[in-house]
Parts: C-alpha cells; sequence; structure tokens
C-alpha cells in the first residue's frame, strides 16, 4: 500500500525518477498495490515534461496493478 502521493512535475525529477522505479520493481515482481494520491487521477500524479513518456509506461503499470483480481 503507497498512500499520500504527491504530484509530481519537473521540479521534483529525482523524486518522480524514483516513483517510476519503484513501480518498475513492483510490476516486474507482480506485486498488487493499493495506492492513494492527492491528485484527483493517475493522470495528475505527474504534471511534467521530461519524463513524459516514462511516466506513461508509469499509469499503465499502475492501472494492471491496481484493478488485478485477488
Amino acid at each position: 500500500m503507497i498512500s499520500d502521493i504527491p504530484m509530481l512535475d519537473d521540479g521534483q525529477l529525482n523524486a518522480a525518477k524514483r516513483f517510476i522505479n519503484l513501480i518498475d520493481v513492483l510490476y516486474d515482481n507482480n506485486i498488487s498495490l493499493i495506492a492513494s494520491s492527492f491528485s484527483l487521477s493517475i493522470d495528475e500524479i505527474y504534471k511534467g515534461n521530461s519524463l513524459k513518456k516514462d511516466f506513461q509506461r508509469t499509469k499503465s503499470r499502475i492501472f494492471e496493478m491496481t484493478n488485478q483480481d485477488l
């Protein structure tokens, strides 16, 4: 469970990269995820441009991990 995920932008590139890496590791190890965020939707977690392509993959993985049948 991950709670209170902050909204990230290009001012927090290190935090955004660490978040992307965390999701990659959880996904690669087939771990289900329960997550909550300060943002209204997964699309609003990262509002920057530098990691936009990487975060597209992250959003897809989060969606898949939070919607698995347990």
